[in-house]
């Protein structure tokens, strides 16, 4: 498939801990087929703005300023900074290398307005130092309502990563998956195996149904991390006025042998195996989520070719059955055998 169109990074979705109610989603699902989508660069627009107005409504921020202080937080430290250049002010004159008082305290003797000045610093600071304990103690609350494994971590230490070298981690990775391995393509055992399957069907053209977008969506977790699109799972599963459209787009993909490039893009994010290795690349292990729409789409493909192959392999034939375990599931069918 040819590479088709751009994408513009996204802010990440919140995880609802409230899940809207049925009456705001039909009205959702109503106004949604009103609006047009030609394409499912489109649709998949469409389902984030409408995952992030909804997310609004439900008195959600989405993380669009990250890294930037809250506007209380702002304003207390300006007037931390206001009191300490005032100390500094007034401790300068009480040593007489300044004549001018501030205006706020030329009522005040100079010892007097110092130490004025120092509790209101000290005040100033022990507020900060309430509210962030405050605003962390929620945070944490929330936190535990919907992820109690990553609290857990962050109470172990374990969020603590150390990212390896940049240039180290690419090279590393380069010479295994960028390295050209040649396979002999008529091997005897190969050709004996094309011999065996030669009269068995091939499968036939793939046609995605409104019945398979329900029944892939209904399998797939609601929350998992989402792909570069930032849609989790479960905005596909609640904006079923969008099925229709997805499922016929989907066709146009694999008639027109083409997909926009964000749809196979992932985001990839390296998790250390041993901390006591520490930041080598060999010692990471790269996990990359998928765009939803991409895992839906390959989903139910991957079910069909499942149900076509189904019929003609070999009972014996575990490595890529659904439902079972590979190499464990032979280990312990010949463990009982012998």
């Amino acid at each position: 498939m040819a590479k088709l169109e751009t994408w513009t990074p996204r802010s990440r979705l919140p995880r609802l801990r409230e899940v809207p109610s049925e009456g705001l989603l039909d009205d959702v699902n109503a106004a949604l087929r009103t609006i047009p989508t030609a394409t499912i660069s489109e649709t998949n627009k469409l389902i984030y703005n409408t995952a992030a107005v909804i997310s609004e409504m439900l008195g959600y921020k989405l993380n669009s300023h990250k890294g930037q202080y809250p506007p209380w937080r702002r304003r207390l430290e300006a007037k931390i900074k206001v009191a300490r250049r005032e100390v500094s002010q007034l401790s300068e004159l009480q040593k007489g290398a300044m004549k001018k008082v501030p205006k706020k305290y030329s009522k005040l003797s100079i010892p007097e307005a110092l130490e004025t000045a120092k509790q209101r610093l000290t005040a100033l600071a022990s507020r900060l130092r309430r509210y962030t304990r405050e605003i962390e103690g929620r945070r944490i609350n929330q936190l535990f309502s919907t992820e109690p494994a990553k609290v857990y971590s962050q109470w172990q230490g374990n969020n603590k990563r150390t990212a390896p070298p940049r240039l180290e981690t690419k090279q590393y990775w380069k010479s295994i998956w960028e390295k050209d391995a040649t396979h002999n393509g008529n091997a005897q055992w190969l050709v004996d195996l094309r011999a065996d399957h030669s009269n068995l069907p091939e499968q036939g053209l793939v046609t995605i149904t409104v019945a398979d977008i329900h029944e892939r969506v209904s399998s797939m977790k609601s929350w998992t991390a989402p792909g570069p699109d930032m849609v989790h799972a479960y905005w596909l599963k609640k904006l079923t006025a969008l099925h229709e459209r997805l499922a016929a787009q989907m066709n146009q993909l694999l008639v027109d042998e083409r997909h926009p490039e964000w749809l196979t893009e992932g985001r990839t994010v390296l998790i250390p195996k041993d901390p006591k290795k520490g930041p080598v690349p060999s010692n990471y292990r790269p996990i990359t989520c998928l765009s939803t729409t991409w895992k839906l789409l390959s989903g139910i493909i991957s079910a069909k070719m499942n149900r076509h192959m189904g019929q003609y392999m070999s009972g014996a034939q575990k490595g890529i059955s659904k439902n079972t375990r590979g190499a464990k599931h032979q280990l312990l069918v010949d463990r009982t055998v012998s």
